[in-house]
Formats: C-alpha cells, structure tokens, sequence
C-alpha cells in the first residue's frame, strides 16, 4: 500500500491538532496557578523601600525628628524626609520611598526612631534607625 503525499501531511497535521488540543487545559491550568504568583505585593515593596532608606539613614547625622518630618543631613546636605502627595520622599529632590499611603508621622522612643504610616485601613510602624 503506498499512501499518497497529500494523506501523509494530513495526518501529520491532524496528530499535531490532536496534541495541540490536549496541551489546552493544562497550559490553562499552569497559568491559573501563575496568575495568584504575580499579584503585585506592596507590603515586600515597602520592606524594599524602608531597607533603603536605613541605609541613607544610618550613614546620616544630625537627625532630628518631628511628627510631621525627618530631618538629617547626609552626603553634606541638609534632607528631609516627609509625606507629599501620598508620598513618602526625601527632599531636596525627589526620591519616593513610599507611595500610595494615606498618612506618615515620625516618632522617637526608646532611641530608635519609627516611622508610622497607613494604607486603607491597615497602619503600620516600622524602625527606621535601631537602637
């Protein structure tokens, strides 16, 4: 039996559709699982943000701290840091650690000082110089 060109590439084709057809619902299924991985998480952006500004922060001197600002001197320049705009920024200049926040205040106890800020409804107080 000698099968003709035409026949050949047919059936070629239709094994190929067969398995392209049957990869459908698991490819569908691999990128349900991907899509809750790549929800943007501001809380890990925040940490990012704040180690930053530790650093900034920890080579600053001169710092002192009101409710409403932060101000130091780092690099032999007088900053500051406070809340513009829903942004959380060193000034002069303009560098944004936090965004999209709804209020920042800056507190002092214990030595170290803090930084309180809120998003929605949820409030959250970090260290931003240590002990």
């Amino acid at each position: 039996m000698h099968r003709s060109r035409a026949g050949f590439v047919l059936s070629d084709f239709l094994a190929a559709l067969c398995v392209v057809v049957l990869m459908v619902p698991l490819m569908t299924m691999c990128l349900g699982v991907l899509k809750g991985s790549l929800v943007f998480d501001e809380r890990l952006q925040d940490e990012i943000a704040l180690l930053q500004l530790r650093k900034i922060l920890l080579i600053s001197y001169d710092i002192e701290v009101s409710p409403q600002m932060l101000s130091f001197r780092y690099q032999a320049r007088d900053m500051r840091l406070s809340l513009v705009n829903r942004r959380l920024i060193i000034q002069p200049g303009t560098q944004i650690f936090l965004s999209e926040i709804d209020g920042a205040s800056f507190l002092e106890k214990d030595g170290m000082i803090e930084v309180i800020y809120s998003r929605g409804e949820q409030e959250y107080e970090k260290v931003l110089i240590p002990h």
